[in-house]
């Protein structure tokens, strides 16, 4: 039965039925489903690391027992990997070995836009690269025969574009690998000391020379003619990947195409068999120039491209060029009829932005409102840049917020450091940030950093890469690093974080803050969530501080920047209470406590003032933590919760017997 899945999926699918033994990854769009799909199925060990050089220390030694293999990252995670990486290259496989790297043309989800290929190009790496969901799943397989047979790691790359797309696929029976798992032998192959390095590296050189004049490189160069055979072509493309089923469905009807499946080593016969049929060539890529370097390398001209600077994802129009102006009336007739999309202008912009409820917004209101410059990470953390926070002003890479600190300080001087703090998640520090708050505790750096804890990788999807600690286990850790003050807060409490950072910023000394909150992808939302919050519209004043201050999605506002916003809170809320605790005029209370006020009759105003006065998150918090009464108080919640639900479809109803809505109102 065919079924639709993605190219995610298709890799998944294609390495199970390979007989992939263990599988290691860091989570990184636009890959991270390949480990998810793996997880669903069976006989296949696959485990998250704490980093991707960690994921492919990993998997050089379950590959170099005789298991078949499979590491997964995303383009900059292949740099953290690059040292066992490049390696690996030399001292070969034993089981298949593929490293499968996720690329980002347009930077959709990462800091960059690498070409995994010019890496692969300078690792001594064999490339392969699928152009549609099909190929992933055939490619995936293959990879695992190559690798084995020419005792070399494989790469697989992918695209955003191509992992997020769908297709039809047929599964296919697993066949289990026969190669027996043993400790690798022998040490002239396997250990790099100076004296076997020479034998290594030959040893590579000749597997990657075989690999490029194999029948196998023959057969993953996938050549179309158009209909109208001639014995010459005035015009050829070459094309690899996502660029090349692009070109194929557009102009392959009209022009003979080359798809390139291995991408290194070049086949280098067929392509200039190729290049002898036509009159000119022309490359068609995204990312770098690579593949149009690597065939001018070969002695074979290829045509200008001006339009065409390697930003961004492909399209036919950076093909254009002035030595083949008959390729202009080709893509214009590929492009759609005139569509007015004028209407889309009027649709209010999407930004994106923290998911409702999450516990790490409020440190950076904090920081906004002291104004201080902060130095960020990779993760969750970088949402904290955008509006209303504005509250983080760099990044550079994984765990580079502490050097950068550092380097900071020493160019500004130590008093800098009552004016800037480093943030970072708790899987970036335990990924790439111990060295660098180490290298801060031994220089006795006078910096504040912020560690937001909630116990996974969050922007990825909440995958657990590294340990889960609690307060004491956290300031333990900190102290054996060489950190002297170090305190661990809950990070839906404001006020008490405001004390401390306030307290730390004036310290001359190295400090850290680590705030807990469990991400809000651990609650089930399709429950109802006890302890909701609203607003008591006889207190609230419509300032929307709550709004501008938390960001949070489960706020349903209009006209926000008017003298009297309307504001309310959706049955989205889970409770976090962050906006009780910032409301300027303690108008917002628990559901529960809402739904008492009215009982007070006269009373009902200054009874809701002091309600609103009372630390409700704090309280909840506390009783919940009283085992044997939060079931208790969980269930009273969510009956008023279903209460009040009835009480409105109630109202509903009698406003719709009164006045029936016209669907189709009369002229």
């Amino acid at each position: 039965m065919l079924n639709y899945h993605s190219g995610c999926e298709a890799v998944a699918f294609g390495a199970w039925e390979a007989g992939l033994k263990t599988l290691y990854s860091y989570p990184g769009s636009p890959v991270t489903e390949i480990v998810e799909a793996m997880q669903r199925l069976p006989e296949v060990k696959s485990s998250w690391a704490t980093n991707e050089k960690v994921a492919m220390e990993m998997a050089a030694g379950a590959c170099h027992s005789g298991a078949r293999t499979m590491v997964v990252m995303k383009h900059v995670g292949l740099n953290v990997a690059a040292d066992p990486f490049f390696n690996l290259a030399y001292t070969g496989v034993v089981g298949g070995l593929v490293v499968v790297v996720g690329d980002d043309p347009g930077a959709r989800n990462s800091q960059n836009e690498q070409d995994t290929r010019q890496l692969c190009l300078a690792a001594g790496v064999p490339v392969l690269e699928p152009a549609t969901v099909q190929e992933a799943k055939m490619l995936s397989a293959l990879a695992f025969e190559l690798s084995e047979q020419f005792d070399l790691p494989v790469v697989l790359r992918l695209t955003s574009r191509l992992c997020y797309s769908k297709d039809k696929l047929e599964r296919l029976e697993r066949k289990p690998s026969d190669i027996p798992g043993a400790f690798a032998t022998p040490i002239q192959k396997y250990l790099l000391l100076p004296a076997f390095v020479p034998g290594c590296h030959e040893r590579r050189n000749h597997n990657l020379q075989a690999l490029a004049g194999s029948n196998i490189a023959d057969s993953l160069c996938v050549r179309t003619l158009p209909d109208k055979l001639q014995h010459r072509y005035p015009l050829g493309i070459i094309s690899s990947g996502f660029p090349s089923g692009v070109v194929q469905e557009m102009l392959g009807q009209d022009l003979p195409l080359l798809r390139l499946q291995l991408v290194y080593p070049l086949p280098a016969q067929q392509i200039r068999a190729f290049a002898a049929l036509c009159d000119r060539v022309l490359v068609a890529e995204e990312s770098s120039g690579y593949l149009d370097q690597q065939v001018r390398s070969l002695g074979i001209p290829t045509l200008d491209k001006p339009d065409y600077d390697g930003v961004g994802e492909f399209s036919l129009q950076t093909l254009q060029s002035p030595q083949a102006p008959e390729l202009d009336s080709y893509i214009r007739a590929t492009q759609p009829g005139s569509i007015d999309i004028r209407w889309l202008d009027n649709l209010p912009p999407r930004l994106p932005g923290f998911c409702g409820g999450c516990p790490h917004t409020g440190i950076f209101q904090i920081l906004r409102d002291r104004k201080l410059y902060v130095v960020g990470d990779i993760g969750c953390s970088t949402l904290g840049s955008l509006e209303p926070f504005s509250a983080l002003h760099t990044n550079l890479c994984m765990g580079a917020s502490l050097g950068m600190l550092q380097g900071y300080l020493d160019g500004l001087g130590p008093q800098a450091a009552t004016e800037c703090v480093a943030v970072l998640g708790d899987s970036t520090f335990f990924h790439s940030g111990m060295t660098g708050l180490m290298a801060l505790a031994r220089q006795q750096c006078p910096g504040t950093v912020i560690i937001l804890d909630n116990s996974g990788s969050a922007m990825t999807g909440l995958q657990y890469t590294s340990l889960s600690l609690a307060a004491p286990q956290w300031l333990e850790l900190l102290r054996s690093l060489g950190v002297v003050h170090c305190q661990v807060l809950p990070s839906l409490e404001p006020k008490a974080i405001e004390c401390w950072l306030d307290l730390e910023l004036a310290r001359p000394a190295l400090s850290v803050l680590v705030l807990k909150g469990s991400c809000v992808q651990e609650l089930n939302i399709k429950e109802d969530t006890p302890f909701r919050y609203t607003i008591l519209e006889s207190v609230c004043t419509s300032c929307g501080d709550c709004v501008r201050d938390t960001n949070c999605q489960n706020f349903d506002v209009t006209d926000l920047d008017q003298d009297k916003a309307q504001i309310a809170i959706s049955s989205s809320c889970i409770g976090c209470g962050l906006c009780s605790q910032l409301c300027p005029e303690q108008a917002i209370v628990p559901l529960s406590v809402s739904m008492l006020v009215p009982k007070a009759g006269p009373l009902a105003k200054p009874v809701a003032r002091l309600a609103g006065k009372l630390p409700w998150a704090r309280i909840i918090r506390r009783l919940n933590q009283q085992r044997w009464l939060a079931p208790l108080l969980n269930r009273i919640e969510q009956s008023l919760h279903q209460i009040l639900q009835r009480q409105a479809a109630k109202a509903v109803k009698t406003a719709s017997a009164a006045e029936p809505v016209q669907f189709y109102p009369a002229d």
